[in-house]
Order: structure tokens, then sequence, then C-alpha cells
């Protein structure tokens, strides 16, 4: 923690000391550290050679961030239309954007087929598939649920029969003939967030695989063109920091060359490559005592930022204190701090008892692993301004401004 304390202190006072954030207007501000970003991008390229990886809009929107990852040979995930238009003025190429929203309209569609050629469009329904043209202008696939329980957390776990997305691998028969009916070319899957069980994640893969198989066994017979492509999506937590290499490994024990030849596979991380990238640092606007439990300490982010853990268990973000000129605070004594945001409701926490050296108002606190569900999610609630965006590259020192601090028009 004392490296990552001097590479954040280093940035913010250089920024200071360049204008690009003010120490008095500017009490917040977001970093994305390249160097991180790479790391995770390079670990992709590596553990899965041959697949094409688009990176999931939602868990980092950032327009500069995208045109990085654009320029770096990376696609996109979008969840929206407006995440799709995103992805094209980010500079990415359409064959290489994934569209997944489960409720894709018409007029949609229709703007699909005359603007983004080679897009991949993931069906969601069997009853989503007659909107779709018969000579699409873009890839169609079908969402499957094989219904396994990947240990995702509830809240994220979208592989159950009560989920809202996908047809289940229970319409076996309903989903073969859709194959035969609609000009779809492959197929995709997702088990949800957080994913914990890897073998069960294999399973789920492996029956969505054997499904393309059997679906091309009849289609070849039928004189009909081949699925040619499999999504197996993205969800997996960003730490540990080895879980990439194991799932990649649990992939590649289980299929067998011939299998992988057969298709095109695509992925769709977005947690596990923005998390650790990211970081935040707020002032510290008042730190008050109570006579009964722990001292609290104000920050100017919190559930308008981090607005999935107002309503989960927060997650347990690694703090950096800081003293108000931005040097690291060494004090190796530390206390119990409740860590709260500046938002009008009880539940605007982003730590309880964290242990932290003294603090006093005017100091800073930095935010560790905010890289993704972070900027995507920030809140109107209370109609605050959303913080600067800079850049970090912490292996030469470089900072760049991203975005200034921004209003929200609402």
């Amino acid at each position: 923690m004392k490296t990552e304390g001097q590479s954040a202190a280093k940035a913010l006072q250089h920024a200071w000391q360049t204008g690009m954030l003010d120490r008095t207007n500017d009490p917040a501000a977001l970093f994305v550290d390249w160097d991180v970003l790479d790391h995770r991008l390079n670990c992709l390229r590596e553990e899965w050679p041959h697949f094409e990886h688009a990176v999931a809009i939602k868990s980092q929107p950032h327009p500069g961030v995208l045109r990085y990852l654009v320029q770096q040979g990376f696609g996109l995930e979008a969840a929206s239309l407006e995440e799709v238009k995103r992805g094209l003025e980010a500079g990415c190429a359409p064959h290489k954007i994934v569209f997944d929203s489960p409720v894709k309209t018409r007029q949609e569609l229709i703007w699909l087929q005359q603007n983004t050629p080679g897009l991949l469009v993931n069906a969601n329904a069997l009853e989503e598939l007659p909107r779709h043209p018969q000579k699409p202008n873009y890839r169609l696939g079908l969402r499957i649920n094989p219904e396994v329980h990947t240990g995702s957390p509830a809240l994220f776990h979208v592989s159950s029969n009560a989920s809202k997305f996908g047809v289940s691998l229970t319409q076996r028969a309903q989903i073969l003939d859709a194959l035969r009916t609609y000009p779809i070319s492959g197929l995709h899957l997702h088990s949800g967030s957080q994913i914990t069980d890897l073998s069960a994640q294999m399973q789920a893969i492996r029956l969505v695989l054997e499904l393309a198989q059997e679906a091309n066994a009849e289609r070849q017979q039928l004189g009909l063109e081949l699925l040619d492509w499999i999504d197996i999506g993205g969800g997996l937590p960003a730490s540990p920091w080895d879980g990439m290499r194991r799932y990649a490994n649990e992939f590649f024990q289980n299929t067998t060359p011939e299998e992988r030849a057969q298709f095109t596979w695509h992925t769709e991380f977005g947690q596990w490559v923005h998390a650790h990238a990211g970081w935040t640092v707020s002032r510290l606007e008042y730190v008050l005592p109570r006579s009964e439990a722990p001292s609290v300490a104000y920050l100017h982010v919190g559930a308008d930022l981090f607005l999935r853990d107002a309503y989960t268990a927060p997650r347990p973000f690694p703090l950096v204190a800081l003293n108000a000129d931005g040097t690291p605070n060494t004090n190796a004594q530390l206390q119990p701090y409740d860590v709260a945001g500046p938002l009008c409701f009880a539940g605007d926490y982003v730590a309880r008892k964290a242990q932290l050296p003294e603090l006093h108002e005017g100091d800073w606190l930095v935010l560790q692993e905010t890289g993704a569900n972070a900027y995507g999610l920030w809140s109107r609630h209370c109609s605050r301004t959303v913080p600067a965006v800079l850049g970090h590259r912490p292996s030469t020192g470089e900072v760049q401004k991203l975005s200034d601090r921004t209003e929200i028009n609402f």
C-alpha cells in the first residue's frame, strides 16, 4: 500500500502544480491508471489467444478510456443503443462491438440495420427474433441460459430459471427450431457477475458448445450456414490477480483444439479489466469525533460514485491517507473511522471502522480499486457534479486530464 500511496500522492501533487486540478475548487477527482490497465489488457491477450475481446462499456464508459481501449485493438460490449453509439464515437469498428440489451426496440434494430454492418447483436429471447430482419446487415446471436450456478452472489446471478436473461436450455427443442428458422450465426452466454466457481462456468460453456455442435450437425444436413461464433460473456471478479489465468486454463483443458477451431470465440470482461485500473481521491471536509463510536470522516464522494455499494455490502476499498499538502500520511498509529459521503441519506458510507492514521480537516483520502462500476454509475441524487477525470501512468509519472468537473444535465 505504501507504493500505491506514494504514486497517488505524486500524481495529485503534479495535477495541482500544473493546474489540471484546483486544490480549492476540485475537492475530488478520479484517476485512471494506464499501467494497470495495460497489464490487464496484455493478460487477456496472452491467456486467451485468438479470442475477440469486447470490453464492457458499462464498467467504465469514459470516452477517453474507450478511445484508449480501441487504440489498443480491443472491441467494446454495449448494453444499450446509447452505448453502441458511444463505442462508435470512440472509433470502434462496428464488427468489434457486441450489443446485448434485453429490451431492443424495433426502431433500434432498424437503426442497427442501416448503420452498423457486422455488429454482433445477441437476441435475449425467442420472442425477440421475429423483430430482426431475415437478411440482417449485422451478425445475429441468441443468448442461452444454461441454468448453471457459477458462484455469483444472488444479486448478480443470471443463470437461474427465474432469470430475465437468455433462453433456458430446458427449451432445447424450441431453440433448435429457432436456429433453423432465423438467420442466427452464433450463441451467447453470460452466467453472472463475480463468478467464483470456474468448473461450473466451464460446465455452462460446454453445454452451449454442445448445443452449437448439435445445431451445426443438423444445419449441415439441411444445407444451412453453420454457426461460427460463441460468446462466453464476462463476469470474472477483479481479484484474485491470477483468476483470469485459472479461468483460461480451465477453458483450454476442457476443450479440444478441434472444438475451438470450429468457432470464433468472444469475451465481454469489464470489471476484471477496470477495477484495479483506477483510484479516487477526495478532500476530507470534516472529521468529527463521536463519544461512543468511531470518528466520522466526511468525503466529497460516496454513494453518488459508489452507487452499487449503497444497496449491497460495501466493497472493501483499500484506503490511503494523504496530508493536506498531498504527501503520504506516514503516522503508524491507526484508529477506526467511519468514512461518510456527501449525500442526504443514512446509507451513504464508503467504509465503517476503517483503520487509518489520525485524520484532520483538509487532508485527502485515496480510495484504491475504483476503476470499475464507479464513474459509470454516477448518481443524480442531490444533483452533485461529476469530478474531473485524469489519466496517470506511474511508470513515467505522466498525468493527463481526460475531462473537467462536469455538472449533470437533467
